[in-house]
C-alpha cells in the first residue's frame, strides 16, 4: 500500500473583469502535500471533468515549463488559472503527483467539486454545458 502524499484540496473563484462581455472566473487551486520523503522535481497534475465525466481540461508545472522546487514535509502548492471560461455546470477535480521517472506517485480523483452559477447575461441563459459543451470561448463572426 502506497502512503497517500495528498492530503487536501481546495479551490477559491473569483470572478474576472477583464475579459469585457465574456466574464470568466480565476482559479487559485491549493493543493496540500505531505510526502514521507524529499520529492525532487515533483511533477503536480490537475484535471477538470465535468459531472459525466468528461475531461475539459489539464494543468501541470511541466506543460507549463515550471520546475517546482523540491518538496520536503508538509506544503502547500498553488496553481493559478486565470479567465477559465467554463460554462454553468457542476465540475471536479482530480489531482496527481509524479516524478520524472515514476510517473505516478499518487492521485485523487473527484477530491472536489465546484459549481458554476449561470451569469446574468443572455449568453449564458442560452447556453448550458449540457448541451453546449462546458467552455464559452470568444469568437468573432462576418457575413
Amino acid at each position: 500500500d502506497s502512503i497517500p502524499i495528498v492530503t487536501g484540496v481546495s479551490v477559491i473563484i473569483t470572478e474576472s473583469n477583464t475579459s469585457g462581455d465574456l466574464k470568466k472566473p480565476n482559479f487559485k487551486i491549493s493543493i496540500n502535500l505531505d510526502p514521507p520523503y524529499i520529492l525532487h522535481r515533483p511533477i503536480i497534475g490537475i484535471t477538470i471533468e465535468d459531472v459525466i465525466g468528461r475531461r475539459i481540461c489539464s494543468f501541470g508545472n511541466h506543460f507549463s515549463g515550471v520546475e517546482l522546487d523540491d518538496i520536503e514535509g508538509p506544503t502547500i502548492v498553488n496553481c493559478i488559472v486565470p479567465d477559465l471560461p467554463l460554462l454553468p455546470g457542476t465540475y471536479f477535480l482530480n489531482v496527481a503527483v509524479g516524478l520524472p521517472h515514476e510517473t505516478l506517485l499518487d492521485a485523487s480523483y473527484h477530491v472536489i467539486s465546484f459549481d458554476i452559477a449561470q451569469g446574468s447575461d443572455n449568453a449564458d441563459l442560452l447556453m448550458s454545458a449540457k448541451s453546449h459543451g462546458p467552455i464559452k470561448l470568444p469568437a468573432y463572426w462576418e457575413v
